[in-house]
């Protein structure tokens, strides 16, 4: 293990190492990966165990991160920023690839406003190509978990909804063409539906409930054994916030829809589905 101020010196080496490869991009230079990842374990064990260092010493380590940081801003993000500029179209992979990476390092070291901003770069780029280039689809929507992120770490509720709701619209359209975005799109919905219910926001977040339930309402017919337990748990959750709001009847409703399905596959694998089966007819 190192001491303190051996660690520190091996970043300062890596810093040095990675200020001489600038003219390399994100993509070719190895040595970006290992100083982050250095600084992230040094903030580990000197920063984020505050019970443990003395306000001072706190404060210095803030001070040895701050110096670091310039670096990574500096040296890393900027000149990669300046080969996107120069080579739109060949370096955009590597800009966006640059961004991501750099807004984790910072949300990891606490630099919330940072990893925002590089976010925000990342998302008006982004927004206007990811339409015509479907392979920037999934880099648009990294993009937008990581802002969706920010704002639920300030308590910005309406704009982590708006992101929420863009969100569960793009995993919606992905999951017309692709079977394999269904269990993506499922947990986004649970995910909003959660979301609203934290902000009593009880009428969205049932109807986000009851759009899952009916999706896989028509995906059990398809594959039950692959959709059983997805279907199963959607139908408690809906069950449950119908009985929260008072809805019993139809509370009672959502409980013989799912004793009729496991009904049809108990009656079909015995074995298999006996437990849910008894489960579900004690609860009626």
């Amino acid at each position: 293990m190192y001491s303190k101020n051996e660690f520190e010196h091996l970043i300062n080496l890596l810093e040095k190492v990675v200020i001489k490869h600038k003219h390399l991009p994100f993509s070719e230079n190895r040595w970006i990966k290992i100083f982050l990842k250095a600084i992230e374990k040094y903030y580990i064990e000197y920063e984020s165990n505050y019970d443990d260092i003395e306000y001072e010493d706190n404060f210095k380590y803030s001070i040895k991160i701050d110096e670091w940081n310039k670096t990574v801003l500096n040296c890393i993000y900027k000149e990669n920023k300046k080969f996107y500029e120069f080579d739109p179209e060949g370096m955009l992979i590597n800009y966006l690839e640059c961004s991501k990476f750099l807004s984790k390092y910072f949300h990891f070291v606490s630099k919330y406003e940072i990893s925002n901003n590089l976010d925000l770069k990342c998302n008006i780029i982004l927004k206007k190509l990811y339409k015509t280039d479907n392979k920037l689809l999934n880099y648009y929507l990294i993009n937008l978990e990581s802002l969706a992120n920010y704002y639920y770490h300030i308590d910005e509720e309406e704009k982590l909804s708006d992101l929420q709701k863009e969100i569960l619209l793009l995993h919606q359209d992905l999951s017309v063409n692709n079977a394999n975005w269904y269990d993506d799109y499922l947990d986004k919905l649970e995910s909003q539906a959660f979301h609203f219910e934290t902000i009593n926001k009880y009428n969205e977040s049932l109807k986000l409930r009851l759009e899952a339930f009916y999706l896989l309402k028509d995906l059990i017919k398809k594959d039950p054994i692959l959709f059983i337990e997805k279907y199963s748990s959607s139908l408690n959750s809906v069950n449950k916030q119908l009985k929260d709001n008072g809805e019993i009847f139809e509370a009672i409703e959502v409980l013989i829809e799912k004793f009729k399905i496991l009904d049809n596959l108990y009656q079909n694998n015995n074995e298999q589905y006996l437990e849910k089966y008894i489960q579900i007819s004690i609860n009626l």
